[in-house]
């Protein structure tokens, strides 16, 4: 329990939010969501490649 509610915090979800206003298959989906757009964003950091500027070529 603790860790739901530590994991649910780290959410923006209270402890009292959690215990008053979410069914338990609510907080299953709300858990699936933010799961999905973590793996959305970190697959957009890695697609994304590093710039590397050849400064001599830059400059002159």
């Amino acid at each position: 329990m603790q860790r739901l509610i530590a994991f649910s915090q780290s959410l923006g979800i209270s402890k009292s939010e959690l215990m008053n206003y979410y069914y338990i298959d609510e907080i299953a989906e709300v858990f699936n969501e933010y799961r999905k757009i973590n793996e959305i964003a970190q697959k957009e950091s890695e697609e994304a490649e590093p710039v590397f500027v050849d400064f001599q070529t830059f400059f002159c």
